[in-house]
């Protein structure tokens, strides 16, 4: 909802967030997933809202993985990945190159929007029914952060492949 401002409720940090997007990233076994997730959650579009992908451990590691801050150049990836927010101002479109793999109003039957709106049924049909807006979100996303005031080929054929993905899994 725009215009929400969210607010830390401690008494000593007073922080707040206006025109908030929140992400989530979580983990769960497929067992819980299907334990705990009931059908009138996937009915309700709870689910939809969510991209879901599958993944599995390629190692045990007893003190964890990589870390980022001995990778060398990774200080700079962090310097700009936080200089992005001030790069693109105002509104941002699709390229001609971006359209043609869309799609267009005037041509509904080709495209990848008309893929991905495609009915679907059932557990599957609920969840994945948001398929293209999460695309077009994706497609977004890559190219604020190239500091791209456009969603070119690269960005869309890169959050399609994120939903392949999502939906192979």
């Amino acid at each position: 909802r725009s215009g929400v401002v969210l607010h830390i409720l401690t008494k000593n940090n007073r922080a707040k967030a206006t025109d908030a997007h929140i992400t989530i990233i979580g983990n769960i076994t497929r067992e819980e997933l299907l334990r705990f997730l009931e059908d009138g959650e996937i009915d309700n579009g709870l689910a939809n809202r969510f991209l879901w992908c599958c993944s599995i451990r390629s190692r045990f590691l007893p003190e964890g993985g990589l870390d980022f801050n001995e990778v060398p150049g990774f200080d700079e990836v962090r310097k700009d990945f936080n200089r992005i927010h001030y790069k693109v101002k105002g509104k941002v479109v699709r390229d001609a190159e971006a359209s043609e793999l869309w799609g267009y109003n005037d041509a509904p039957d080709r495209g990848a929007f008309r893929e991905l709106s495609r009915e679907k049924f059932g557990m599957y049909g609920s969840a994945t029914a948001r398929a293209a807006s999460q695309v077009l979100r994706l497609a977004l996303v890559y190219a604020l952060l190239d500091g791209s005031a456009q969603i070119c080929r690269q960005h869309l054929d890169a959050a399609l492949e994120v939903w392949r993905y999502c939906d192979e899994s």
